[in-house]
């Protein structure tokens, strides 16, 4: 009898990893699926400019775009903001703009926050572009 309830028991945990582990597998290919193509938001250089660890959310009518911004030159970077031109799968071109403050030290990294009331789950394309 005791012999009965040990394996009834293994088997209730297998079956309960199993399912834990299935769990967490539609977790990781859910969240895969949501996330823009990784291709479009690609770490980028631009006039010695680092863009790298870009994201892009979609909440409430809102897409959220943020991006870290590192400097690459021996000196202080002086600018004004960046603009951010994002083009979706109908061709249509958006602007956002990244205010990260006038100066950058050398090898500081900074995040760019900037959003658009308007989907943009479906970029194919993004470009920065430093104003000075």
């Amino acid at each position: 009898m005791m012999q009965l309830i040990k394996n009834k028991n293994i088997k209730m945990f297998v079956i309960s990893i199993f399912i834990l582990a299935i769990g967490i597998l539609l977790v990781v290919i859910g969240n895969s699926i949501a996330t823009p193509n990784s291709t479009v938001l690609r770490n980028q250089e631009v006039d010695n400019l680092k863009f790298e660890n870009a994201s892009l959310e979609y909440s409430d009518n809102i897409s959220t775009f943020e991006v870290d911004v590192t400097n690459l030159k021996d000196s202080e970077y002086n600018l004004k903001y960046i603009t951010i031109k994002v083009t979706d799968e109908n061709n249509q071109e958006y602007d956002l703009i990244g205010y990260i403050g006038d100066k950058l030290k050398t090898n500081e990294t900074r995040k760019i926050t900037a959003s658009i009331d308007r989907d943009l789950t479906n970029i194919v394309d993004i470009n920065y572009y430093i104003v000075k």
